[in-house]
């Protein structure tokens, strides 16, 4: 799933999302952390990039693969 670029609209059904989170939100959380040196505040942000992502997800478009957009968005917290 890494490597799939998304080029039109990001819909995503619940189990996708689930999956995705699974698999991106210790990396997500790591780059919160480091930039901001609070566990409490990480979590935060990591939830918010999440949270993000699924109420957006019929009107968001990706031009990269979502790993790289998930962990732009957290280098940008």
């Amino acid at each position: 799933m890494d490597s799939r670029h998304i080029k039109c609209k990001f819909s995503i059904d619940e189990q996708t999302f689930t999956e995705l989170f699974n698999m991106y939100w210790e990396k997500v959380y790591e780059i919160c952390y480091r930039n901001i040196h609070s566990h409490e505040d990480a979590r935060e942000l990591t939830q918010d990039i999440f949270k993000s992502l699924w109420e957006r997800r019929a009107t968001l478009e990706i031009n990269s693969s979502i790993s790289h957009y998930l962990m732009r968005s957290a280098k940008l917290q």
